[in-house]
């Protein structure tokens, strides 16, 4: 079942209705009372979510007198006007990742006459590159505030908080998501879990936000129970790991952990594999092992952050003052 927040249907209806065109530029939405009302929510939460959309550039708020679509900055922005992106996104990143992205993109009103090459900041020089309008990144090497700037056209990076002036970013709250997931588990009694996964830098952050959680409901991280980086590519040590190792949960900290060892775990422990509580940040649910298995997961929001970026990217091309995007959006728990 889809753990979902009380705001997401008004949040989810007004983001549909305001890039479908069926609420136009400069008009009003419906007043706070209304919105409380149709959607049996407390005031908070539709100032939240207003807020939200008005962070995002969507609408602006009149004191005394109410919300309204906001009219894009640069009236003239073209809608059929044809632009070149450079992406290791969608040509790079793994299918369970890349793939919402993309159908994102496709699904937004703003991707229309945009054109995808496959593209990477190492070794990148700006001059190779004239025909590009933009970049749509997800990897950051070490020298990326040289290339980026260097660039001097529009870049979002998907992912990552960065402090690169004039590059744009939509990203989720690795630290935030992570802690509540694994709370879930310690709330229905696990406190011996078991942790495979990368030392990436947004497995770093979820692999001390397991920790942070655990301390915080008195629970000691057991080392017998990581499987770090390239332990988990070694049979013998995921055999050692099973033999002395004890646990009811299992935290993968991405979706390639679990996909890489998933058949040898349940090939190894049988029916005792059905007994664990599985728990995965990242959205595996269209794979065709997530039927076999009693598991939830984190679904970040991929199809949100293709269409933020494509949304982004045609304005920030159409009026170079765009302001530049800083959007951290929120994940979803969905359990099996």
């Amino acid at each position: 079942m889809k753990k979902i927040s009380k705001a997401d249907p008004l949040r989810n209806t007004l983001l549909m209705k305001i890039r479908n065109g069926l609420i136009s530029p400069g008009e009003a939405i419906p007043s706070e009372n209304q919105l409380c009302m149709i959607y049996s929510l407390t005031r908070p939460t539709v100032r939240k979510v207003l807020a939200e959309l008005c962070d995002m550039g969507l609408l602006e708020k009149k004191p005394g007198i109410g919300a309204f679509v906001k009219t894009p900055r640069d009236k003239s922005c073209n809608m059929e006007r044809e632009i070149h992106i450079g992406s290791d996104v969608i040509f790079r990143g793994s299918e369970y990742y890349a793939q919402p992205i993309a159908a994102g993109i496709q699904n937004s009103a703003y991707g229309k006459h945009c054109f995808f090459s496959p593209f990477t900041l190492n070794g990148f020089s700006a001059a190779d590159y004239p025909h590009l309008d933009a970049l749509l990144l997800n990897n950051l090497p070490s020298d990326a505030k040289v290339q980026v700037t260097a660039f001097k056209k529009p870049v979002v990076f998907l992912n990552r908080t960065i402090n690169i002036p004039n590059a744009g970013t939509i990203y989720i709250d690795n630290y935030r998501e992570t802690r509540r997931a694994v709370e879930y588990l310690v709330k229905y009694g696990h406190r011996k879990i078991a942790v495979i996964g990368a030392s990436d830098p947004s497995g770093c952050i979820r692999l001390q936000a397991f920790e942070d959680t655990l301390a915080a409901n008195g629970i000691t991280p057991d080392p017998e129970l990581y499987l770090i980086d390239r332990d988990y590519d070694t049979p013998e040590r995921m055999n050692s790991f099973l033999k002395k190792s004890k646990f009811t949960a299992m935290f993968f900290t991405n979706g390639s952990a679990f996909l890489k060892t998933f058949q040898f775990f349940r090939a190894k422990l049988g029916d005792d594999f059905n007994q664990l509580q599985v728990l995965i940040f990242d959205d595996i649910s269209k794979m065709n092992v997530f039927d076999k298995i009693p598991a939830a997961f984190v679904r970040m929001p991929l199809r949100e952050m293709g269409e933020l970026a494509v949304e982004y990217l045609r304005r920030k091309v159409c009026d170079p003052e765009y302001p530049v995007i800083d959007k951290c959006l929120s994940c979803s728990l969905l359990i099996k």
